[in-house]
């Protein structure tokens, strides 16, 4: 009798993906149970729905696990609504997007109506309790400090709801969507606004513009300007850039309203104060300056961004301008003016990745560098600061619109 020892095949491997699915679908239902018990209960089925698409996009279900895919699909999604509106849904929506994209995109389900069907009346539930959140948060927001982390979740979420909008042609991108983006911008001109009308500017607008007593100026300069520098320079160094693998676009956003909601507080000064010769001096500083230290965030802020804050600025110049008629000297011409002021103020070089890098700290680490602390004789532009501090007569006379 001779002996084989060679083992014998016992398990059919076709069956293999067959019973793992079989044990994903049983694990979706007893976690999803009458309610989930956790957020982390809720993510796992999700995770377990995105590998069950994904078997069915590569033929690996057989028909009576696909039944149970699709039977157990709609209520899967809906129990998914009511976790999240029990929790948050800024912070587990994206949880349950993910799995429904693979969903749409799948090009082995035969019944795609009711797919579609499901899924469009869940997104669209979804979208409603974000924007829900969004503008309960939005009115309560009272923080010194934006919420880039939720903004960068936001963004996530938007991202797959326009896959899903490209990915399933039945769908459009409806309003509900457009009024999600909505909500995600009222966010950030919320803090912006706190920023600059609650935070910044109060003691600016305050200043009895009328008269020629002193108030206190650090290097001719209101504090103030300096603060939002130093303020939105810690904001890109908070958000790690450009080291750390995240969006920066919520940080972008923040940065650029920002300065554009600064440039209209002193364009606002310029318009509805009586102002004396001294103040007018001043006032002309702030502006250079401001200018100056806006337009060394375009690299970080984005040719889109940048853009904006640049109109804002030119605004800026020309209002103040109106209304900053100062004595000059002549003997310069327009064109020397114009060129100085495009040199030293308008075209400063930006701050560049290899600069911020200095900026960025690590965790319990200290800054030894003066680089961007704008009075010091080691700031990076230091040269174009002093040139800020004496602005070139009749710069007024400069056609800002062809900057």
């Amino acid at each position: 009798m001779s002996h084989d020892p060679s083992p014998k095949q016992t398990l059919d491997n076709s069956r293999v993906g067959t019973f793992d699915c079989s044990y994903l679908l049983q694990r979706v239902r007893s976690a999803m149970g009458p309610q989930y018990r956790s957020k982390n209960a809720f993510e796992t089925a999700c995770r377990s729905m995105i590998t069950l698409w994904s078997a069915l996009n590569c033929s690996m279900l057989e028909n009576d696990v696909y039944e149970a895919l699709l039977s157990l699909w709609p209520i899967f999604l809906k129990q998914g609504v009511v976790f999240l509106a029990s929790d948050s849904p800024l912070l587990c929506a994206r949880s349950l997007l993910e799995p429904l994209v693979i969903s749409a995109s799948s090009t082995s389900v035969k019944d795609v109506a009711s797919i579609s069907e499901a899924n469009t009346a869940c997104i669209e539930e979804i979208i409603q309790l974000l924007i829900s959140e969004l503008r309960q948060r939005t009115m309560t927001f009272s923080s010194l400090i934006p919420p880039l982390g939720l903004l960068q979740e936001l963004i996530g979420i938007i991202e797959l709801l326009q896959e899903y909008h490209l990915t399933d042609s039945s769908t459009t991108f409806s309003s509900a969507k457009i009024e999600l983006v909505d909500a995600y911008n009222s966010l950030i001109e919320r803090y912006s606004l706190r920023f600059v009308e609650d935070v910044a500017f109060p003691s600016y607008w305050n200043l009895n513009w009328g008269t020629s007593s002193s108030c206190f100026l650090l290097n001719g300069v209101h504090p103030i300007i300096y603060f939002c520098f130093n303020s939105l320079v810690g904001l890109v160094e908070w958000c790690g850039y450009p080291i750390q693998t995240v969006d920066y676009m919520p940080c972008r956003q923040v940065v650029a309203h920002v300065w554009e909601r600064s440039a209209l507080a002193i364009a606002a000064v310029a318009e509805e104060k009586e102002i004396s010769e001294v103040r007018k001096k001043q006032l002309q500083v702030d502006t250079m300056h401001l200018v100056l230290f806006a337009r060394m965030f375009r690299k970080f802020l984005g040719e889109r961004l940048s853009g904006v804050v640049s109109s804002a600025l030119v605004r800026l110049l020309e209002t103040v301008a109106r209304h900053v008629s100062l004595e000059t000297h002549k003997g310069s011409s327009s064109w020397s003016v114009a060129a100085a002021f495009e040199t030293n103020i308008w075209n400063v070089p930006p701050i560049e990745p290899a600069e911020w890098i200095q900026c960025v700290r690590a965790r319990g680490g200290k800054k030894t560098t003066n680089a961007f602390i704008p009075w010091s004789e080691d700031f990076i532009r230091a040269s174009h600061v002093k040139a800020a501090q004496n602005p070139p007569e009749g710069w007024q006379s400069i056609s800002f619109q062809q900057l």
